[in-house]
């Protein structure tokens, strides 16, 4: 974790941070039971387990306050009806600033 201030640039077109405190990568299989048809998650899960997305997070300290952020990368693809998606954001800090930038 860097000090105050801090900066990151991010590149294009692969918007990747040129810094980051941690790479997160989510396939099909970590996602169980978050789309509605499980069918198909089942049947496309058994052929492959593909990337749905990333996150390259940008810690900061844990403290009321303080903007949590970080660069979220959907890859292209369906599981039935629905686009690829991101789990939901959990945290114990609720009492933070938060800004989602789609």
């Amino acid at each position: 974790m860097k000090a105050v201030p801090f900066t990151f640039e991010i590149d294009s077109p692969n918007f990747i941070p040129s810094t980051y405190d941690n790479h997160i990568q989510r396939r099909l299989s970590s996602m169980q039971g978050q789309y509605l048809d499980q069918d198909t998650y089942a049947s496309l899960l058994a052929e492959a387990d593909p990337l749905l997305y990333e996150v390259y997070e940008l810690q900061r300290p844990t403290l009321p306050g303080e903007l949590l952020h970080g660069i979220s990368i959907v890859h292209p693809g369906k599981i039935g009806s629905r686009y690829y998606m991101t789990k939901a954001i959990f945290t114990k800090f609720w009492r933070r600033a938060r800004c989602i930038i789609a």
